[in-house]
């Protein structure tokens, strides 16, 4: 079995190899990679194989190095390729060990906005049961097991019991039920969290209640961020802002809890470069604290607060770059982590198939438990469910390669040079 799958990869590899001008960074980043499993096999230890996919995987730069690629094309090419293979070895892990590959989990969510008079918004869907039907049978397609409601002001939330009654299909679909506040504030309004999930579970049995709660605030969205500032002060004053969003998720978790709702998990949402030392966000400063002291803590800050956080991986269709965009937080974070990825199509991605592949990829990676040494049970969002419903569905083959564990490989190769 272990020789077939290799055949597999092997025959793959050399296929592309035939089409792509960077086929010798392949070449050797693919035998690197299966010579490395090979013998790992052939002791007969899972962990031993998977370690030697990793070890080999980390060594890739040095093979980009070797070809001597210093014009700018030739590390495009490099990069893709280095890419290409991490792909090979997420997938060869993944057909040598099935289900054994991790111990972690891999969960997909979905942000439900209640977007101005699109088919799908949540606050259309909620209580009209044939489009319940249509959103349940999509969330079952893309493998969606959360769902992250929002209901905004002017939009008025659904019923009391068309929501009771649209959680139980939710529960029933194997798919559990958050209520997500999006702002672009620091600030939430706790009378929000009151209503609509205290008040509103008080009472219910369980397959009526909300399971969670999703922060999406958002203060880099808000204009006093000022990005466009580079000074001192705009930097401390985004420092700032930045406690006041730990505060904010601080808040929720007392009220939560005063409400007897101890176990409640509350998931927030953040970019990915609130962990960045470059001083556009001002930590350490006015504090007597180094800049990695200050980050530290807040992020130490959230965990007493958050049960996880999502990050969100916006606006790049490369693994590589998007697995280095989350390191920091995946191997610091002492809480759940997960990756979040924007249906931006065509834009960040080609079509539904390469969107979809990204995320076989990643999850393929942090299955791994060298490229997620803490065991974090690491899943993607997708931003969001219109986005998504929207999308045109994956052509037929691609989706028979991706059933077979090659769709990620072969989409992630096709994808469009880097700029």
């Amino acid at each position: 079995m272990v020789m077939s799958h290799l055949s597999i990869v092997q025959k793959v590899a050399s296929g592309i190899s035939r089409y792509k001008r960077y086929e010798r960074a392949i070449a050797v980043g693919a035998t690197t990679v299966i010579g490395g499993v090979s013998v790992a096999g052939g002791t007969g230890c899972a962990g031993v194989m998977i370690g030697a996919v990793g070890a080999k995987v980390t060594h890739l730069s040095s093979t980009a190095r070797l070809l001597g690629l210093r014009d700018r094309e030739g590390v495009v090419k490099a990069a893709r390729a280095v890419s290409a293979i991490r792909v090979v070895a997420g997938i060869l892990a993944s057909l040598l060990l099935g289900a054994q590959a991790s111990a972690v989990s891999t969960t997909r969510g979905v942000w439900n906005f209640d977007v101005t008079n699109h088919p799908v918004a949540s606050s259309t869907v909620v209580g009209n049961s044939a489009l319940e039907t249509t959103v349940l049978a999509k969330y079952s397609q893309f493998g969606i097991n959360r769902s992250y409601d929002s209901f905004r002001a002017p939009v008025p939330p659904p019923s009391a019991s068309d929501n009771a009654a649209w959680h139980v299909k939710l529960n029933a679909a194997g798919v559990t039920p958050y209520f997500l506040v999006s702002d672009a504030a620091a600030t939430i309004d706790l009378s929000v969290i009151q209503a609509q999930v205290i008040d509103f579970n008080n009472g219910r049995p369980a397959n009526e209640q909300y399971a969670g709660v999703k922060l999406d605030l958002e203060p880099q969205a808000d204009p006093a961020w000022n990005a466009a500032d580079t000074s001192l002060a705009a930097s401390i004053n985004r420092r700032d802002m930045l406690n006041t969003l730990e505060n904010s998720f601080s808040s929720v978790r007392s009220l939560l809890d005063g409400a007897g709702l101890n176990s409640m998990p509350i998931f927030a949402d953040l970019p990915v470069f609130f962990d960045n030392l470059d001083g556009f966000i001002g930590w350490g400063e006015g504090t007597g604290l180094t800049a990695t002291q200050e980050r530290d803590q807040w992020f130490t800050d959230l965990a007493s607060s958050l049960d996880g956080i999502t990050l969100m991986a916006f606006g790049t269709p490369f693994i590589n770059v998007i697995e280095s965009n989350v390191s920091w937080e995946i191997s610091n974070f002492t809480k759940d982590v997960r990756v979040a990825l924007e249906v931006n199509i065509p834009g960040t991605w080609t079509d539904l198939a390469d969107f979809l592949a990204a995320a076989d990829q990643i999850e393929a990676f942090y299955n791994i438990p060298a490229n997620n040494p803490s065991g974090h049970s690491i899943g993607i969002d997708i931003q969001d469910f219109a986005q998504l419903f929207d999308a045109a569905a994956p052509e037929p083959m691609t989706a028979v390669l991706s059933f077979m564990g090659l769709g990620a490989l072969l989409t992630q190769l096709r994808r469009r040079s880097m700029v």
